[in-house]
């Protein structure tokens, strides 16, 4: 009796192991590095035309399309990988699917109902922008945990 249970065990500790390690998988998407590329080439461009807007938005408007479509790429893009959820919340937070809404969505809406913006608005709002875009670059880069704060302020705001 005393070898059976002796075997009993070894063999038991190694099914809990294997079912605890086949459990643990990752819990968010593996870093993806054309994900990251496109994440910081945005920003780049989503900066650069908020630069912009002191000048009238119907000299940008084609700068201001196409900045908005590859933001919407990028967010197609992250939708469909993988336990990405948090990822396409933070590009939601920057624009939603309307293009209207979201930090960038509805500074672009904006300016384009107003004509133009001041230089102290573009102050304001480009650290705003850019927070949300390096929290993205680099949850992709590090692949934090969900429950890190700067990312749980981020979504908050």
């Amino acid at each position: 009796m005393k070898k059976i249970t002796f075997i009993l065990r070894p063999f038991t500790v190694a099914i809990i192991a294997s079912i605890l390690l086949l459990g643990c998988g990752h819990y968010i998407a593996t870093f993806d590095q054309f994900a990251y590329a496109q994440t910081t080439a945005v920003k780049v461009d989503v900066l650069d035309l908020v630069d912009l807007s002191t000048e009238p938005y119907t000299s940008h408007q084609k700068d201001a399309d196409e900045v908005l479509s590859k933001m919407m790429k990028a967010m197609e893009y992250e939708k469909h990988r993988p336990k990405n959820d948090i990822t396409v919340r933070m590009w939601q937070k920057l624009l939603d699917s309307t293009k209207q809404k979201g930090i960038v969505g509805s500074y672009l809406a904006s300016w384009k109902k107003t004509g133009t913006k001041s230089q102290f608005l573009i102050d304001e709002f480009k650290p705003l922008i850019s927070e949300g875009f390096d929290l993205i670059a680099e949850l992709e880069a590090k692949k934090i945990k969900e429950s890190d704060t700067g990312i749980l302020n981020f979504l908050k705001k």
